[in-house]
């Protein structure tokens, strides 16, 4: 899997956040949605901008501190579709108020660490990272559509994969190469139709047997995938 690979996408964490966008919120609101180091996407029905709309808002990264100013472009508005993608706008920064990069870092990584949204116990952070994949029936080299502390979907054809399937994964670090192998559990099947351009087809994994400390060594190698990600792409738009 080349390089076409290594470059793609930043991770973003899905995330309740904090935000006012200046001229449409009276108050601060609660957005559902996923933010990077480059940009956000916000879930909402009530603001349909036009692509390119020049955008301030602020951004509370701590409650015990003001909220922060960021300035960006709308790059996309998400209507209602029958795919299950959330009605939004996604956003991509151009400028964060100055002296506050390594707080905005800050608050990435607290957003990781923490708990998921609804009945999720991690967050995800959606993001495409190498991974081989392989039981008695099956050996791939896939890629990941997100991932968690808790599990992963695999970006995959699901011909050959059963409900309950115990798979052996190994999680290929996308900047160091590093290997972490760890088992886990299919717990979802997507199979359908692939003309539309939102259908992915792929397998949902819960991981699985991981020890106390086991678990602890995942937290950290994927918290030091998501900050790679962030490193990467920052350097790219320099």
């Amino acid at each position: 899997m080349g390089k076409k690979e290594d470059n793609r996408g930043r991770a973003r964490l899905e995330a309740k956040v904090r935000i006012r966008i200046i001229g449409v919120d009276e108050k601060e609101e609660v957005y559902t949605g996923n933010v990077s180091k480059e940009g956000i996407f916000i879930q909402t029905r009530n603001w349909k901008p036009q692509i390119g709309h020049p955008v301030q808002m602020l951004l509370t990264l701590d409650e015990d501190k003001e909220p922060v100013k960021f300035a960006g472009t709308v790059v996309r508005v998400i209507d209602a579709n029958q795919w299950g993608k959330p009605e939004g706008v996604a956003i991509e920064f151009s400028k964060i108020e100055s002296k506050k990069t390594k707080e905005f870092d800050q608050f990435l990584d607290s957003i990781f660490e923490g708990k998921g949204l609804g009945c999720r116990k991690s967050p995800r952070a959606m993001m495409k990272i190498e991974v081989e994949i392989k039981n008695k029936k099956i050996a791939q080299n896939v890629l990941t559509q997100d991932l968690s502390k808790g599990g992963a979907f695999f970006v995959m054809k699901t011909a050959d994969v059963e409900m309950g399937a115990l798979l052996d994964i190994v999680l290929v670090h996308p900047t160091s190469k590093r290997k972490f192998v760890l088992k886990g559990e299919v717990v979802h099947i997507r199979t359908g139709s692939s003309n539309h351009p939102d259908f992915v087809e792929g397998v949902g994994v819960q991981f699985i047997d991981l020890s106390e400390i086991r678990r602890q060594d995942l937290q950290v190698f994927l918290k030091s995938i998501v900050s790679s990600k962030r490193r990467k792409t920052s350097k790219k738009r320099k």
